[in-house]
């Protein structure tokens, strides 16, 4: 229903709103004024333009570029791709998630990376680009490795966008039963 002397809409049931970036968002209640530049709804599933889903309890939007969603869980993994049913190969759970839309940029408040529905790490604050952004300077994914020779092995690499056609990755690792050494690739 359209409320003409506050100038909103309020629905319930199987709710599908679509944003001008291509998101699309469904509610089981919603309400938003005509532009869905302030809105707020119940029982949220938004997939993202790139197929990557957040899923949560309360969604709010205020303005046009800010959502907040409670209760959330984020993942790229495509359903379609997942090696047990129901369980996508990562998954980051969260108090709070708010995307920044303007800054391209999603944090989290109290999340936990669960790999194969196993929860692993646990943190405050963390925030990562929202996928339509290319590349942006950042720590990539850190790699550990074991084997008898070198030991334990932990890597930590940092990406750092000089400008469109030019970046440097430093990878920094650290060896249990060798000496440490550092890796500079630059683009």
């Amino acid at each position: 229903t359209y409320d003409k002397s506050k100038n909103e809409f309020l629905a319930t049931g199987n709710v599908s709103v679509n944003d001008k970036l291509g998101n699309n968002y469904y509610f089981n209640s919603f309400i938003s004024d005509k532009d869905f530049n302030v809105a707020i709804g119940t029982n949220i599933k938004i997939r993202l333009k790139d197929g990557a889903r957040i899923v949560g309890k309360k969604f709010s939007r205020t303005g046009s570029s800010i959502n907040q969603i409670d209760d959330a869980i984020y993942s790229p993994c495509l359903k379609k791709n997942y090696a047990i049913k129901d369980c996508p190969g990562w998954k980051l759970n969260s108090e709070k998630v708010i995307h920044d839309v303007d800054n391209k940029t999603l944090y989290y408040e109290n999340a936990v990376l669960s790999i194969m529905n196993v929860p692993i790490l646990y943190t405050p604050y963390f925030s990562h680009p929202d996928p339509t952004v290319n590349k942006r300077t950042g720590i990539l994914m850190p790699k550990i490795t074991s084997d008898n020779i070198l030991g334990t092995s932990i890597s930590l690499p940092f990406f750092y966008n000089i400008a469109s056609n030019k970046d440097l990755t430093i990878t920094p690792t650290i060896q249990s039963k060798a000496d440490n050494y550092y890796n500079f690739n630059y683009r």
